[in-house]
């Protein structure tokens, strides 16, 4: 373990570090491989609000960010919104 309390792991001989929850997490670079897993991430997030069975922060831990304000942030640069919103939004239907 780091000293961060995750698991490290080698991946393509590059370091890769395990959540607490199993989740492989990457480095904090930015590049498009980072912007296509968040996309992922996001997408992933987004179905889970629309299918209403789990709280933010579930889904948050659940798709790989370290806690729901990462998620939601991510979300937000994504979606525009933040996931409550979203919820809101969907929850009153079309205008």
């Amino acid at each position: 373990m780091n000293r961060r309390g995750m698991r490290t792991v080698e991946v393509d001989e590059n370091r890769r570090e395990l959540s607490p929850h199993g989740t492989l997490m990457l480095p904090l670079q930015i590049n498009h491989d980072d912007q296509y897993l968040e996309e992922y991430r996001v997408a992933q997030g987004l179905a889970l609000l629309q299918q209403g069975e789990m709280s933010v922060t579930e889904i948050a831990l659940h798709c790989g960010f370290s806690n729901a304000g990462r998620f939601s942030a991510a979300f937000c640069r994504r979606m525009h919104c933040t996931p409550r919103e979203y919820l809101s939004r969907c929850r009153s239907g079309p205008a």
